[in-house]
């Protein structure tokens, strides 16, 4: 019996029916026996066979007719004349490559190797990349070949490759934008054609094959960064005043399994707050090129100050600082597109005090060795305040200057007093202690004293 023909493309999907089967046993010439079958096939059931002959019969109903694998194998043969008419699978080969996981708002590439593994040459072969969950794409952007952003999320990506002959391959770069944490699934799907020839002869036939692989993508945050407000002395405040320093500290704490590079960083600060140093302008950043793996912390800090002129007050948002990164790669490797990361600093209560002390004092100082000490009041309202201040003893100090006064600072102005403190003993002393109390005002002591030095450390006489 010769092989059946291909079918045409249009008769996929559709059902084929075998009618009946003639098999022609010996020679027409001489001896010849005619089997047929018809499309149900229950005309070869033993009752059907036993109808038309009694010997058949008797031979069903006896005891010894009936032993183990004669009759009833016979009856156990399923009957199935028709089945449903599909392609084959397509043997072309689709295959991921990438280096998981992925972290969040980088562009991730993986890469998409089409081969062909047909015997002909592959023709209309176009490409699907989606994911398999829709919900993705509100938080996850596609890209071909080179990482692009836009507005709108890309979802689904359609790639129309030239043919392909047998044994070759191709190859795309697939970048994924992850938004947030979550486990993706990134489907690949290959449509195309084939003529293959006709083994009687004719042209050949045009059919239509498909073929489809998946990959779970898994993201992960880079880092998580956490953002303080704390007094010159590192305490944390809820609130800061007007015309008092402070610190803005943040933390990076790298959480990728990849080293990431930090390439650098900026503070944009909402009015009316300003840097504290450098006349207002925005400082250089502190992280620039750092290379941080799992664990390792990057720390940052800013020294900010609210204008006694200001005349905004209450809770006021710092601003906004953003970090620009990108995963690190070998020597040699090309480095991926920096990624920018913005963090929203936290609310912080704005407080209008009448005045504000500040202090300047060394890192440390020497036993017996002069140790310069000023104050610096400054009255940030619009009368003349007077104020009468005392310094307290010290076993650990001597000291040069008024231990007690009373003095009248101009509005809007300043007056200094300044100390020589001759330390006694080396260690880590506590300062003598600056009171302060005020003739026209009440006003709590202790909103001024939480920025001014407590301790300063003394080194012994070198030998």
């Amino acid at each position: 019996m010769p092989p059946a023909p291909l079918l045409k493309t249009a008769e996929i999907s559709g059902r084929i029916q075998v009618a009946g089967i003639v098999l022609d046993i010996g020679s027409s010439d001489s001896c010849c026996a005619r089997l047929q079958w018809t499309a149900a096939g229950t005309d070869m059931t033993m009752p059907a066979l036993a109808t038309s002959n009694p010997h058949l019969l008797d031979l069903w109903s006896s005891d010894s007719g009936r032993g183990p694998g004669r009759y009833d194998l016979w009856e156990n043969i399923p009957v199935c004349p028709e089945a449903e008419i599909i392609n084959r699978e397509g043997e072309l080969s689709l295959s991921f490559s990438h280096s998981p996981p992925a972290l969040v708002r980088e562009f991730y590439p993986v890469s998409l190797t089409v081969r062909n593994d047909e015997e002909y040459t592959v023709s209309a072969l176009q490409l699907t990349v989606s994911f398999r969950e829709e919900a993705m794409v509100e938080s996850s952007h596609l890209s071909l070949d080179e990482p692009t952003s836009s507005d709108t999320n890309v979802g689904s990506l359609t790639i129309d490759v030239p043919d392909l002959e047998a044994g070759k391959e191709i190859s795309h770069t697939i970048y994924l934008h992850c938004q947030q944490v979550c486990k993706r699934t990134l489907v690949a799907s290959a449509c195309y054609g084939m003529t293959i020839p006709s083994v009687v002869g004719d042209a050949g036939r045009h059919l239509l094959f498909q073929k489809s692989t998946s990959v779970d993508v898994q993201s992960v945050h880079p880092f998580e960064a956490s953002v303080k407000v704390t007094s010159l002395k590192l305490d944390s405040v809820d609130s800061v005043h007007k015309g008092e320093e402070f610190l803005l500290t943040v933390d990076i704490n790298c959480t990728s399994p990849w080293p990431i590079t930090l390439n650098s960083t900026s503070l944009e600060l909402s009015q009316p707050f300003v840097f504290a140093e450098c006349d207002g302008a925005t400082p250089e950043s502190q992280l620039c090129d750092v290379h941080v793996e799992e664990g390792n912390v990057a720390a940052e800090c800013f020294c900010l100050v609210v204008p006694g002129s200001a005349v905004q007050k209450g809770s006021i948002p710092v601003g906004q600082f953003s970090l620009l990164w990108h995963r690190s790669v070998s020597d040699g490797g090309t480095a991926p597109v920096p990624i920018r990361t913005f963090l929203t600093l936290p609310t912080t209560a704005v407080i209008d005090i009448p005045f504000v002390i500040t202090a300047v004092l060394p890192s440390h100082g020497r036993v017996r060795s002069v140790l310069p000490l000023s104050y610096t009041l400054r009255n940030q309202t619009s009368l003349t305040q007077e104020v009468e201040f005392e310094v307290e003893s010290s076993d650990s100090f001597m000291y040069a200057g008024n231990r007690k006064a009373r003095v009248r600072v101009a509005a809007n102005g300043q007056h200094v007093l300044s100390y020589h403190l001759y330390p006694n003993v080396p260690g880590h002393l506590a300062l003598p202690r600056l009171h302060f109390k005020w003739a026209r005002q009440e006003f709590d002591e202790q909103l001024l004293q939480r920025s001014l030095p407590t301790h300063v450390f003394v080194m012994p006489v070198s030998s």
